[in-house]
């Protein structure tokens, strides 16, 4: 068995292993996704109506905070 006092010793080595140091310049990114426009996306009254339907009434709220039993 480990004490408290090893066992934090042995994440203090593991994560000072990891770290690195930041150097302050942000790195330029490009987006590789493409952008898509509305009229990019076919869906049909059953796709929807389907998705709906198989909500499932137990899981929690989405990033609309809507619940399933609620749409």
């Amino acid at each position: 068995m480990y004490d408290d006092v090893e066992k934090v010793e042995c994440f203090k080595s593991l994560f000072s292993s990891v770290f690195i140091n930041d150097n302050g310049i942000i790195p330029s990114v490009i987006s590789k996704a493409k952008r898509n426009s509305s009229s990019d996306t076919d869906f049909t009254y059953d796709d929807v109506f389907n998705a709906i339907a198989n909500l499932k009434p137990k899981t929690s709220v989405g990033p609309d905070g809507l619940s399933a039993v609620f749409i």
